[in-house]
């Protein structure tokens, strides 16, 4: 049974999760490959000709994601859910592969900021 490429995408990042196969950054405390290896292998699977874009695609996301992990304050931190930060490195990934120009790319990394899973704490109980 075919599914539609969003739902394989959040499956195989879902699947990279859960059987802890996904890798591990200290500077941005989180798990970059998780989101942005299977985003670029599905840009890849779906439009052939952007193969030999994929390590290139992979490292520009990483360097975007982990970048903008690490420069968080920490006493700000509320959560270290890669959900906040992964979402930037995948915009700047999949940008790159499909050859956005660089204002294009700029405004898929704000949306993905913008639509980033947020977290926030509940008043502690007898506030």
């Amino acid at each position: 049974m075919r599914r539609h490429p969003a739902t394989a995408l959040l499956a195989n990042c879902a699947a990279a999760s859960a059987l802890d196969i996904d890798d591990g950054h200290r500077g941005a405390s989180g798990h970059p490959g998780a989101a942005i290896v299977p985003a670029v292998l599905q840009e890849a699977m779906l439009h052939p000709e952007r193969g030999p874009d994929i390590v290139g695609a992979i490292v520009i996301g990483y360097d975007v994601a982990c970048r903008i992990a690490a420069a968080r304050q920490p006493g700000t931190v509320k959560t270290y859910s890669a959900g906040r930060w992964v979402g930037y490195g995948v915009a700047a990934a999949i940008g790159w592969m499909r050859r956005l120009d660089l204002q294009t790319i700029s405004h898929a990394m704000t949306i993905a900021g913008a639509e980033s899973r947020k977290t926030s704490r509940p008043a502690p109980i007898g506030e």
